[in-house]
């Protein structure tokens, strides 16, 4: 008989070894596997190389140690199974009795010599041959859930199955990764961002930079700096210059820290252990603004002090005022030792400014009085530069009323006054009260200096001192003006409180309260400019030669249209127009303080009106030439009658200059160059008209034009320098628009000297009614809260600006 074991039978008993071998391993490898699967999955996962480089080399060194610990306890015992294990194995999955394997191997132990012993042998193994043919092993079954009761090995099966997911496409190299600390860092580096917003008063635009760059970042200094950073799961550091600037945030999120440049070169981020992104900065220092006088500070026409200056600032100028010290170091009653005045700008944050400020100062104590003046400029941040000083003296009103020059007189002497200072002035004033005929028995007068001799003989305080000045001074422009000086005085400071109130966005209710004021103290004023006419009507009193053209109704619809631009939320616009209400203010005051012959201002005022009706009529004559030009080109020839037709318009026109030329002489003592340039250029264009040269003519005939406004701009200020300023104001409004500077804007000097810029413009009256009907509508939408919440809050932005 074959050998027991050959064949199938061997390759199964070798299989059930092995089988054997596998129950017996498994359980005590399912640890080490666990925990290889676990890495594995874990690195598919790419969790790992988020981690600071030190934890993930911690975690590969602990999933080391336990993978080799349980290797170790799963090969320790382990040894080979033997055939009498795997025979038994393979019998109990056949189902086989009797142990046919097992008897195969057997051998007859007696009888061996018995003829019939052998037979029954050899036909036992024949019957167990047959059995073992039909051998089958059954799949290894290690019975792993006695040893895993909690089915960890699932947990593990399914993590494998999301990383392999997760990690399609990588799968090595996220494994890579994960065995290697610090490789994701060194191939993918932390995003970084970084954000400058220059300061608010700057006007620059922030600046995103979204990685390192060979440039230098220049940003002013002061800059607010905002570093974000984002792929590392170690906490970074931020060095700016020497300085070091903690990070917040979490690694998820992402970590984010904030500073402020000053005078840093360098800035770096550092992320797990190493440099991640630097930049070199350059930060701009803001310097000191610069401020020196346009011209030497001067009174003008009507005693105030006009202060020209010139400033500029890198970043914008907040504000340019004056500032005023008493020459021989004088201090006030109250101690004060400077007088600021304000100056204007002419917009807030303006880099550059040239202005002037006119201020009133007749009624300070040191009117009259040398001073030093000097400049102070002011920036966003608060710095000052300075200019230096010069030395004038401080324009003072002239007195004519006897009585009045007497108060005032007295009124000097509190200047710095004494204990012996004040007696004299309480007799001083005692004498004055004694003549009462001298003022008219004027009772409030009386009074007044009543009350005055009272307070600075009971009241000791340095106040009572101030107090007794300005009661002094308005004693005496009350015997000067009548009441017309405080009206207008009142006037001035109501209009200064609602530009001032403009200007810093005051609410509502605030602005209605200050134009109601200002309407108040402008009726209170027309009421004594009406008086102080009946009271001179006997008198050559000099006015503007453009009276007949403002009247009351002129400034009451200059205040109309502010209050409407006010409310219509046109603040700048709104500014504009009360400084043009002040600027006739100021002229009226000026007009009514000058001694002009009304023989002489009538001349004025008609050559001023003769220039305007000459002007109109060339421009006239230039549109339409103009418009016979565009016929032209069309086609379309005009005839020779028509040309004869326009040159003697043209000749007409220049005629009536030649008269003007005569006028303007007799008022002036000269001709002024510009109107013999406008002549000159009318007689070109009368000749190119008579030939049909009208393009020509075009040219003639504009630069006619000029001239003529030319003209009238120098003999406005002829006139002005030769009436002492008492019909400068007229000439403006016959001129509109045409008396610029260099820039196109028109300086007001009777405004406080603000600059007026063309850019703000006036809003027309339609343009006002469509405004209203705009913010009606605003207010509509805004009620109707089922809006988008988006554009609900921009409604609602729009209606606080108005």
């Amino acid at each position: 008989m074959d050998h027991p074991f050959r064949g199938r039978r061997r390759v199964l008993l070798e299989a059930a070894r092995a089988v054997l071998f596998w129950e017996g391993l498994w359980p005590r490898l399912w640890p080490a596997a666990g925990v290889a699967g676990l890495f594995v999955a874990v690195a598919l996962l790419d969790i790992l190389p988020l981690l600071p480089t030190w934890l993930h080399g911690l975690l590969l060194l602990a999933f080391a140690a336990g993978f080799a610990w349980a290797l170790r306890r799963a090969t320790t015992g382990v040894s080979a199974v033997g055939r009498a294990p795997a025979r038994h194995r393979l019998e109990r999955d056949s189902g086989l009795d009797h142990r046919p394997l097992t008897a195969l191997g057997d051998h007859l132990a007696a009888g061996r010599d018995d003829r019939a012993a052998e037979v029954l042998w050899q036909a036992h193994l024949r019957r167990m041959a047959a059995a073992a043919d039909t051998l089958r092993l059954a799949p290894p079954a290690p019975g792993l859930a006695r040893h895993d009761p909690w089915g960890l090995r699932a947990v593990v099966v399914l993590l494998l199955v999301v990383g392999l997911a997760a990690a399609w496409g990588e799968p090595l190299p996220r494994l890579a990764r994960a065995l290697f600390p610090g490789a994701m860092a060194a191939a993918e580096p932390a995003t970084v961002e970084l954000w400058i917003t220059p300061p608010a008063y700057t006007g620059q635009a922030p600046l995103f930079v979204d990685g390192p760059t060979e440039r230098a970042l220049g940003m002013p200094a002061g800059s607010a700096l905002l570093v974000r950073l984002a792929g590392t799961w170690d906490e970074p550091g931020l060095t700016l210059g020497d300085r070091a600037v903690a990070f917040t945030g979490v690694a998820e999120a992402g970590y984010r820290a904030e500073a402020v440049i000053e005078d840093e070169t360098r800035l770096a981020v550092t992320a797990d252990g190493r440099e991640v992104a630097a930049w070199t900065l350059t930060p701009v220092a803001d310097s000191p603004p610069e401020v020196t006088f346009a011209a030497p500070p001067q009174p003008t026409a009507g005693a105030r002090l006009r202060v020209p200056y010139k400033a500029a600032d890198d970043y914008g100028l907040t504000a340019v005022e004056a500032v005023i010290l008493s020459a021989d170091g004088r201090a006030l009653a109250g101690g004060e030792a400077e007088l600021r005045l304000t100056l204007p700008l002419p917009r807030a944050g303006a880099k550059t400014a040239r202005g002037s400020g006119i201020h009133d100062l007749t009624a300070h104590p040191w009117a009259g009085l040398p001073v030093i003046v000097r400049l102070e400029a002011t920036d966003a941040r608060g710095q000052v530069g300075e200019s230096p000083p010069t030395a004038m003296v401080l324009p003072e009103r002239t007195f004519n009323h006897p009585v009045a020059r007497a108060i005032i007189e007295q009124r000097r002497k509190l200047a710095a006054p004494s204990q012996a200072m004040r007696d004299e002035v309480i007799d001083g004033l005692g004498a004055i009260a004694e003549t009462p005929e001298r003022f008219d028995d004027d009772t409030v007068v009386a009074l007044a200096l009543a009350f005055a001799r009272a307070r600075l003989g009971h009241d000791r305080r340095e106040a009572a001192v101030a107090a007794v000045r300005a009661l002094l001074w308005d004693t005496a422009l009350r015997l000067e003006d009548g009441g017309l000086f405080l009206a207008a005085r009142d006037l001035r400071r109501a209009r200064e409180e609602m530009v001032r109130a403009l200007r810093e966005g005051a609410g509502k209710a605030e602005l209605e309260r200050l134009m109601d004021a200002l309407q108040q103290a402008l009726d209170r004023y027309l009421t004594a400019l009406s008086t102080f006419a009946q009271q001179n009507a006997d008198t050559d009193i000099p006015i503007s030669p453009d009276a007949e053209f403002l009247t009351s109704d002129d400034l009451q619809r200059l205040l109309d249209e502010a209050r409407e631009l006010m409310r219509s939320g046109a603040a700048d616009a709104a500014r504009r127009l009360l400084a043009e209400l002040q600027r006739r203010l100021d002229d009226i005051q000026i007009g009514l303080r000058f001694s002009v012959p009304p023989e002489t201002v009538t001349q004025a005022r008609e050559l001023m009106e003769a220039l305007r009706d000459l002007a109109q009529r060339q421009q006239q004559l230039l549109d339409d030439t103009f418009d016979r030009l565009r016929t032209r080109e069309r086609g379309t020839e005009s005839t020779p009658e028509e040309r004869r037709r326009e040159a003697e318009r043209q000749e007409s026109v220049r005629g009536d200059l030649g008269r003007l030329m005569l006028d303007s002489d007799t008022l002036l003592g000269a001709i002024p160059d510009a109107l013999g340039e406008a002549e000159r250029a009318m007689r070109g264009a009368a000749d190119a008209l008579a030939a049909g040269q009208d393009r020509l003519a075009v040219e003639g005939q504009g630069q006619a034009l000029q001239h003529l406004r030319e003209a009238a701009q120098g003999i406005t200020a002829e006139i002005a320098r030769q009436m002492g300023g008492g019909v400068a104001a007229g000439t403006r409004a016959l001129w509109p628009g045409r008396n610029r500077d260099p820039f196109g804007r028109t300086p007001y000097p009777g405004m406080g000297g603000v600059t007026d810029d063309s850019s703000v413009r006036v809003p027309t009256k339609m343009e006002r009614l469509r405004s209203h009907e705009i913010l009606r509508e605003l207010r509509r939408r805004a009620g109707e809260r089922h809006r988008p919440r988006p554009e609900l809050d921009y409604i609602d932005r729009l209606l606080r600006l108005f």
